[in-house]
C-alpha cells in the first residue's frame, strides 16, 4: 500500500496543464528524432503526466531567436551556448559526458577525387552554420590550413538535404554530425559515400529546462538516459570554439538592446 501511494504521488507531482515543448536546433533531424529520441519523448510523457511535443528548426537563426524569446520549457543544445542560456534564465539539467570524444565528419561523394581537406580547395563544401559547432570547428581547422578564402561554403539547414546534394554531385563535400552518418543507410555510408576527415571534439550537448519548470529536472534527468547520448552531471562552463561563444554572445546583446 505504502508503494501505491508513492507511485500515486508521484504522478500528481509531475502533472501538469500545458505541454512540455521540447526545442532542437537543426543539428537534430528527423531521421534523428524518430530513430533515438521518440523513446526519451515517450518516456518522459509517462512519467511525467505532461504531453511532450518538440520544435525541430531547419534554421540556426530561427533556432537561437527562440532560445533568447524562451518560447519553449526544455531546450537540447551545444555545449558552447552554456553562457548565453544561463543569461536568458535557463538551468543545465545534464552535459554530455566528457569520458569520450565526439566525431564530425567531411564527407564526400565515395568515387570523388576528395580524400583529404586540401582537396576541397575551390570546390564546394556544406555546413549547417557559423553558428553551430560543427561548422565553426570545421571553419577553424580550413584556416589553420589556409584554405579558408579558397572553400566555398554553403550553408545548408538539413543533413538529408546537404547528403542529397553531394550524390547529386551539386555539393563536393559536407560537414556531419557523427549521430547523423551513423543512422544512414549503411548502403549510402558503404557504397556510396566516405569520409575524407574526421574531427575530435569536446561533448558538446547539454540540456535545459526554464527556471519556472526546475522541478522536472531529476526526473528529466533520469529519462535521458533512454537517449544515444551518455549524459554526466551539469558541467558548469561553456565548451566550444570561442569564436562561437563570441558570436552568439553578440547575437544575444544585440537581442537584449532590441527589446529593451
Amino acid at each position: 500500500m505504502r508503494f501505491l501511494l508513492i507511485l500515486l504521488f508521484s504522478a500528481s507531482a509531475w502533472s501538469c496543464e500545458k505541454p512540455l515543448v521540447i526545442n532542437y536546433g537543426p543539428y537534430v533531424s528527423l531521421l534523428v528524432v524518430d530513430q533515438f529520441l521518440g523513446v526519451f519523448h515517450q518516456s518522459l510523457a509517462e512519467k511525467t503526466g505532461c504531453k511532450v511535443s518538440y520544435q525541430l528548426h531547419k534554421d540556426y537563426d530561427d533556432y537561437l531567436l527562440s532560445l533568447f524569446r524562451k518560447e519553449t520549457a526544455l531546450a537540447l543544445t551545444p555545449g558552447t551556448y552554456y553562457d548565453v542560456m544561463i543569461q536568458r534564465g535557463y538551468k543545465l539539467v545534464a552535459s554530455e559526458s566528457r569520458n569520450k570524444k565526439r566525431q564530425i565528419h567531411v564527407i564526400a561523394k565515395k568515387k570523388s577525387a576528395m580524400n583529404t581537406l586540401k582537396d576541397l580547395e575551390s570546390h564546394k563544401v556544406a555546413i549547417i552554420s557559423s553558428l553551430s559547432l560543427s561548422g565553426s570547428y570545421f571553419k577553424g581547422e580550413l584556416d589553420k590550413l589556409g584554405l579558408l578564402p579558397s572553400v566555398e561554403l554553403h550553408f545548408n539547414p538539413a543533413y538529408e538535404s546537404m547528403v542529397l546534394s553531394v550524390m547529386k554531385g551539386e555539393l563536393d563535400a559536407a560537414v556531419v554530425i557523427q549521430e547523423y552518418w551513423n543512422a544512414l543507410d549503411p548502403n549510402l555510408r558503404e557504397n556510396h559515400l566516405k569520409i575524407i576527415k574526421t574531427f575530435m571534439v569536446e561533448p558538446d550537448a547539454t540540456f535545459y529546462v526554464l527556471k519556472e519548470f526546475a522541478h522536472l529536472s531529476p526526473i528529466i534527468k533520469e529519462e535521458l538516459t533512454k537517449t544515444i547520448i551518455d549524459w554526466d552531471e551539469p558541467y558548469e562552463k561553456a565548451v566550444g570554439p570561442e569564436l562561437l561563444k563570441s558570436l552568439l554572445q553578440s547575437r544575444l546583446d544585440q537581442f537584449m538592446r532590441d527589446n529593451q
